[in-house]
């Protein structure tokens, strides 16, 4: 194991300038390094870009490594290098965690400084990874999400490269970042652009080219956000879905991850399709879109999903029946309640609720509204 860090500001490297990539972790021994609290492709300040020529850090056959952890003490900043933040290579580089990193962003995490945005190279990725699985992008614990912004092409792009022998990059989990405003996708399987969803999900390439969910519907009252949707997989499995909210929408229709606002689990039933129903506390505003992805049981974590633009919910409007007592005997009152209840945002107006009460009723119905009028005998209005 070896160390290449710096974790207090003293004692941080700066890593930048090199014709080539900043950091190369290469070989068969190559395990369990660290890289961590450096600057690369940066200058001292953190604010402006210095590339090296290629990719600010690269793995090649070098297994178990880390990039950054959950601390801010351990953060890397990976950008403006000429070829992509980070990039892994080989079918024997494998488990690399890549945590609470800044790729692409100034060291105050919000100055776009993307990598591989020079007009004279092809464009590149945040993070690039090519035949190498098992990788941990972000994580669920307070801390371990990157910002992955402004970069070139994507955010995360895992091709799936032809005519390769066991060489296609599959169970690499990408949670909890912060991935926005990337030239093309926030994640690309098979660097072929957005991939489409298959019935059963049962089509191979890169992280085994994990379908997203579909968001049918975001409606934000001052309750909260609901948001709705569906996804359709393998039959019979377990997801992790992640929602998040955006400015706005890539022009694919498709979006990125920039805001994180929940996470829940979906199960598939025998024809593969599971629903979801998701309230976040805080109110989203609405115009925002909203993103998702899902991941398998074996980490294979999706594309961004399609957007759907938050919606105010007009009004929202519910009601509930109660009925004292329970079990009601022959020629015994009951007493039955209907209450009509509006949880906004909006007022409602011109409401008029409509009930039949229950065939083995009998004789006049007494009625005593709260509010408004009330009229009828077996059918009340």
């Amino acid at each position: 194991m070896r160390k290449v860090r710096g974790t207090v500001a003293g004692a941080r490297n700066i890593v930048s300038g090199n014709s080539q990539a900043g950091i190369r972790v290469e070989g068969i021994g190559a395990f369990h390094n660290q890289i961590l609290g450096n600057y690369i492709g940066l200058e001292i300040s953190g604010s402006t870009n210095r590339a090296n020529g290629a990719n600010g850090i690269t793995f090649s056959t070098a297994s178990s490594n880390y990039v950054g952890n959950a601390t801010s003490e351990g953060r890397n900043v990976i950008s403006g290098n000429g070829q992509a933040g980070i990039a892994t290579s080989t079918p024997s580089t494998a488990g690399t965690t890549i945590q609470g990193n800044y790729i692409g962003v100034d060291a105050n995490g919000t100055g776009a400084l993307g990598n591989a945005n020079n007009e004279a190279l092809a464009p590149d990725s945040g993070i690039r990874i090519i035949s190498s699985s098992l990788a941990t992008i972000g994580g669920t614990t307070a801390g371990a999400g990157n910002i992955i912004a402004n970069n070139g092409l994507n955010g995360v792009t895992i091709p799936s490269p032809a005519g390769t022998s066991g060489g296609v990059a599959t169970r690499n989990l990408i949670q909890g970042n912060s991935i926005y405003n990337n030239g093309d996708l926030g994640i690309d399987l098979g660097e072929s652009g957005v991939t489409a969803n298959d019935t059963f999900d049962g089509d191979t390439g890169a992280n085994s080219l994990q379908n997203f969910p579909v968001i049918t519907s975001a409606l934000s009252r001052t309750t909260g956000t609901t948001i709705t949707g569906a996804i359709t997989s393998t039959p019979n499995s377990s997801f992790t879905l992640e929602l998040f909210s955006n400015a706005s929408c890539d022009t694919t229709g498709n979006g990125e991850g920039e805001t994180f606002v929940a996470r829940t689990s979906v199960a598939t039933d025998s024809i593969g399709l599971g629903s979801f129903s998701v309230v976040v506390a805080t109110p989203i505003v609405a115009g925002r879109v909203i993103t998702a992805t899902a991941t398998d049981a074996n980490n294979n974590t999706s594309e961004f999903s399609g957007c759907v633009t938050v919606q105010d919910a007009a009004s929202d409007l519910a009601i509930t029946q109660t009925g004292s007592p329970s079990i009601v005997n022959v020629l015994t009152p009951l007493t039955y309640t209907l209450t009509v209840s509006n949880f906004g945002p909006n007022t409602a107006t011109g409401v008029t609720v409509t009930d039949v009460l229950p065939g083995p009723l009998t004789g006049a119905a007494i009625v005593t509204p709260s509010q408004g009028t009330c009229s009828g005998t077996s059918t009340i209005t």
